[in-house]
């Protein structure tokens, strides 16, 4: 919309440090994890979440917060080491199965640093996030809020075991050193791209857009040569990346009989499901929540500038919509992440105007009964969101001035992504 520049991602933390050194592209301000403001504007412990619940059953949550602390700073040096190889173990000669004790070397560390406390970290790993946030918490809504980030993203209920793990991964991030903090890149989510062309053209690549893979050229021993791009011409290299999903990859672009039957058979168990409709929306005006009032000037207040959850007030609720999502019906009652990039970037949009981003769930891939995600049903659903944003909200509905719905098949058929998911092969199972 002539309004604005909207953000396909909502927020960015999984850059590993060392790949933001090598582009060194600026990012935008904290996106903090909970929009809740603390009576009175008192606010112990982490200054970085702000309340709208009362003080007494948050008195824990520095402890909790420290908790996981700890276990994200044991885990945070296996994202950077490479995978324990198994089949060394069971395969290899004895020279390759020493060798391979070296991988063993960051997973031991972690497990040191956990200490006595292992168990109850593998039960992060394992549990379902009810059962975790119960041992913490007694108020509903605070266990519901923060259940929301063990779910968003993922085809699974606060009651599915291993949800605790997706929680897990959103606390996992680090934006210029500020462990778990996540932020809005200057200018727009494409900025990310942009940077890492910048700086692979300034290492002497050449960038082609608009040129399809049709497959990988694979040498007589099965090993990488190159590609084939659909017009029919052919890049020879000696080394072959690839950012499309594990599916297009290796069930599309590299022939299949080129494959081991084992890893066909794993990349095939290998979870895309998606419960996410992404709706991008330009208003002329910041929302205004019962909860927290705008100012009268119209600047953006601090809750603006977090992340604000909807529908969350019990995980029952959360539950429930993710049985509908599960019999293929969209949410009666979605679950709905709002953020507001503008609020803290102005240059997406002009003034007074602001770009809304809402991350809702759970919608299926397939709708029951074969029906299609027509026009008509992504504007059901959407005003179904609309409905629920107005009830906190008031005069939301009014200040929209254009929206763009993602369904997950249009995530798929847009961004490559299979099943259209925002966290591929992270779904805990059924």
């Amino acid at each position: 919309h002539q309004c604005s520049r909207v953000y396909t991602s909502a927020a960015a933390t999984q850059l590993r440090p060392r790949s933001i050194s090598n582009v060194h592209k600026p990012l935008h301000g904290p996106r903090l994890s909970l929009s809740i403001t603390w009576p009175g504007g008192a606010r112990p412990g982490n200054s970085s979440v702000h309340w709208l619940l009362p003080l007494a059953p948050l008195q824990a949550y520095p402890k909790y917060e420290a908790f996981l602390s700890r276990l994200v700073s044991a885990l945070d040096p296996l994202l950077d080491a490479a995978p324990v190889d198994a089949a060394a173990w069971s395969q290899g000669s004895l020279l390759t199965r020493l060798r391979a004790l070296r991988g063993l070397q960051p997973l031991l560390r972690a497990g040191l640093a956990l200490g006595k406390q292992l168990p109850q970290y593998y039960q992060v790993l394992t549990a379902p996030i009810t059962r975790i946030l119960d041992l913490w918490f007694e108020s509903e809504p605070l266990k519901a809020t923060l259940a929301t980030d063990a779910v968003i993203g993922a085809m699974a209920s606060p009651h599915t075991p291993g949800s605790g793990y997706v929680l897990l991964h959103h606390v996992m991030g680090e934006l210029e050193g500020r462990k778990g903090a996540w932020g809005y890149v200057a200018g727009g989510m494409g900025g990310v791209s942009q940077a890492i062309a910048s700086a692979a053209a300034a290492h002497g690549a050449e960038l082609f857009t608009e040129k399809p893979v049709a497959r990988v050229l694979l040498g007589p021993r099965g090993e990488a040569q190159g590609v084939v791009l659909q017009d029919g011409t052919e890049v020879k290299s000696k080394l072959v990346l690839s950012n499309a999903s594990a599916h297009v990859t290796f069930l599309q672009l590299v022939p299949q009989e080129q494959l081991p039957e084992g890893f066909l058979q794993h990349l095939a168990q290998f979870d895309t499901c998606s419960p996410v409709t992404k709706i991008n929306v330009a208003v002329d005006r910041l929302p205004s929540f019962l909860a927290a009032p705008n100012a009268g000037d119209g600047r953006p207040l601090p809750h603006h500038q977090c992340s604000i959850h909807l529908n969350c007030e019990d995980t029952h609720l959360l539950h429930r919509a993710f049985q509908e999502a599960s019999r293929g019906e969209p949410s009666t009652r979605p679950m709905i992440e709002l953020c507001i990039p503008s609020a803290l970037d102005p240059t997406l949009a002009p003034p007074g105007c602001h770009v809304v981003s809402l991350f809702t769930q759970y919608t299926p891939y397939a709708l029951a009964g074969g029906r299609p995600w027509d026009e008509r049903e992504q504007n059901a659903y959407a005003d179904r969101v609309f409905d629920w944003v107005e009830a906190y909200a008031p005069g939301f509905k009014a200040s929209v001035v254009g929206r763009d719905i993602l369904t997950p098949p249009a995530l798929e058929k847009i961004f490559g992504l299979p099943g259209g998911p925002s966290l591929p092969g992270i779904c805990p199972p059924p």
